[in-house]
């Protein structure tokens, strides 16, 4: 065999080795074969619109911010987690700004064809987390919100936090 076959070879056999390596570990982490990994934390800590006594239940308030998590049909775990975060971080920031309606979160996901339009409206290239303001139900400015830095990320996050919003 010659050098360049061997070291083929043996690159195959390392890629091949951690693929399988990954996979296990994968498995050994969620013991319930996929189950858990279907399990969508967000639903577990924040009321979605459609649940009972949440947006469909109260008349909209003309003056309101709103903060959107836009997703895709597929999503990682950290795509998850950052929803998940967002979320959690407004219902222990803003309980009462969203039991009023003051504070809206909504989850959309941009792949449905009646929300194609939120990826034209906001310019999405990938999941994004929006700020909204609406005065006498217009909206009159929207902001993305970072994610780069957990600091940055709480700090905008919050309705009173976005840029100028």
């Amino acid at each position: 065999m010659s050098t360049k076959r061997i070291i083929t070879t043996l690159l195959l056999l390392f890629v091949a080795g951690s693929l399988v390596y990954l996979a296990a570990g994968e498995v050994a982490r969620n013991p319930n074969n996929g189950q858990a990994a279907n399990r969508d934390p967000v639903k577990e800590t924040v009321p979605s619109a459609d649940a009972p006594g949440t947006l469909q239940d109260r008349p909209e308030i003309p003056d309101r911010v709103v903060v959107y998590y836009f997703h895709g049909t597929m999503r990682c775990p950290t795509c998850r987690k950052f929803e998940a975060y967002a979320g959690e971080s407004l219902m222990s920031a803003f309980p009462g700004e969203l039991a009023s309606g003051r504070l809206e979160w909504r989850v959309i996901n941009v792949d449905e064809r009646e929300n194609e339009h939120y990826v034209r409206d906001y310019e999405l290239r990938t999941k994004s987390l929006i700020v909204s303001e609406v005065k006498n139900g217009e909206q009159t400015q929207w902001s993305w919100v970072c994610s780069w830095s957990q600091a940055c990320f709480r700090r905008r996050s919050s309705p009173t936090g976005s840029r100028s919003i």
